[in-house]
């Protein structure tokens, strides 16, 4: 039996996400990089204005702890995908909100060490589950 109570395909916020400088180029002429300088240059404004990035990937609850990783593709792109991942113990939770977002809203999880950030579709929904597992396994 599985001890998966939900998950989504979802957005998880990044200080540190930084795109591959092999992937990215450094911008001199004859660069061999294999995003386009404009794609690249996008991305890295996007960083700068929200400070940090937004990557796909999927979040994962289960009995005892929330997780996310990355998709293969953010795997492929990010200079350190090994960074993108997060496991925070349900007894780490420390409060649940969610905040209105653009297209989707976005789950505020506060912990011991920080705050994890993550949207999705029926995020009022995924964030019920993430409390109500998390007052559970008290």
């Amino acid at each position: 039996m599985s001890d998966i109570v939900d998950n989504r395909l979802a957005n998880a916020f990044f200080a540190n996400a930084r795109v591959s400088e092999d992937l990215a180029g450094n911008g001199r002429r004859g660069d061999s990089s294999l995003l386009p300088k404009a794609i690249s240059r996008q991305i890295d404004a996007g960083r700068r204005k929200q400070g940090g990035l937004w990557v796909g990937g999927k979040a994962v609850l289960t009995t005892s702890t929330l997780s996310f990783a990355p998709n293969s593709m953010n795997q492929a792109l990010h200079a350190a995908p090994e960074d993108l991942e997060i496991s925070v113990s349900l007894a780490n939770i420390s409060n649940v909100a969610v905040h209105r977002g653009l297209i989707t809203d976005v789950i505020e999880i506060r912990t011991d060490t920080g705050i994890v950030k993550i949207k999705c579709f029926r995020a009022k929904a995924f964030a019920a589950a993430i409390e109500a597992t998390r007052i559970a396994a008290r």
